[in-house]
């Protein structure tokens, strides 16, 4: 594993048993509260589709749109927001 993994897998919260027992749910909100973590993660993610044949970047709710926002910006792609119908108007 690479010091930036590490890294990264350090901040990520484990809360077990939600929303269920036996069941350990990641919390990746730490992630945007730390700037060295989500400019690893970020960076990842662009370096991964930095080449690839992509016109769109689409992501669901919430914190999909964080790291979603990121990477069109920095792919410089649009970006397509997925939410579930009649959450929002238009």
């Amino acid at each position: 594993m690479s010091y930036d993994e590490y890294y990264v897998k350090s901040v990520v919260r484990a809360i077990p048993d939600w929303p269920e027992p036996g069941v350990i749910f990641r919390d990746i909100t730490p992630i945007f509260k730390d700037p060295k973590a989500l400019r690893m993660v970020s960076d990842a993610f662009v370096q991964r589709y930095m080449d690839a044949d992509i016109t769109h970047i689409a992501c669901i709710d919430a914190r999909g749109f964080l790291i979603a926002s990121i990477m069109a910006y920095q792919l410089q792609i649009p970006l397509v927001l997925v939410r579930k119908k009649g959450k929002l108007p238009g």
